[in-house]
């Protein structure tokens, strides 16, 4: 979380908060995270968190619903750009990678905690996020299949889950220094689109 210099001192301390807490949410589980923990991480007194948020879980709410509300409409902009399936299923895996890459921990924090903290009825807008994504993502494939730009032998939702899991591990090698995000996806469009096996 990147924050200007301008900034009035309480948002850059809400900034300074918010990224720590994600760290912390996002490498330990938000259940075993605590407040003082995220203090500490600031170089805070636990009780001066407290003139920023109320709770730990209004910390939680403050990092993801933005987060999760951005990603819905960069979904959403990329279903509905001109083009057809195959463009927009692209265009939607791109989206994916670029949001994991931008935000790695609340992407962490939301894959990790999705069968956990966000079962509770507080974070019903989270699972509906996460419920409109797939949706996009299978109304997409579906009409690339009725369109025969998708071949009719895959089912939709297999193929959304195979493309959420390339995307997810992509952190684990990915070098900014040495990796761009366009040759990326052209490489992963050549093994998806064409497959690995020369024709005969």
């Amino acid at each position: 979380m990147v924050v200007a210099a301008d900034t009035p001192v309480r948002e850059r301390r809400r900034a300074e908060i918010l990224a720590a807490a994600g760290r912390l949410f996002a490498a330990r589980g938000v259940r075993e995270t605590t407040v003082r923990q995220i203090a500490e991480e600031v170089g805070v007194l636990a009780g001066s968190l407290y003139y920023y948020f109320d709770t730990k879980e209004g910390i939680l709410d403050a990092l993801m619903r933005p987060y999760v509300d951005a990603l819905l409409e960069r979904y959403r902009r990329c279903a509905a750009r001109e083009g057809d399936a195959r463009s927009k299923l692209q265009w939607l895996v791109e989206a994916s990678l670029l949001a994991l890459l931008e935000h790695p921990d609340e992407n962490a924090i939301l894959q990790a905690e999705l069968n956990r903290s966000f079962r509770e009825e507080h974070y019903l807008y989270l699972r509906d996020a996460v419920a409109e994504i797939e949706r996009i993502y299978i109304e997409v494939i579906e009409a690339g299949i009725a369109a025969g730009r998708i071949r009719s032998d895959i089912e939709a939702r297999f193929l959304f889950r195979t493309l959420m899991d390339i995307v997810k591990g992509t952190p684990y090698w990915f070098d900014p220094e040495t990796h761009r995000v366009p040759e990326l996806m052209a490489g992963w469009w050549r093994v998806v689109g064409e497959g690995v096996f020369p024709s005969r």
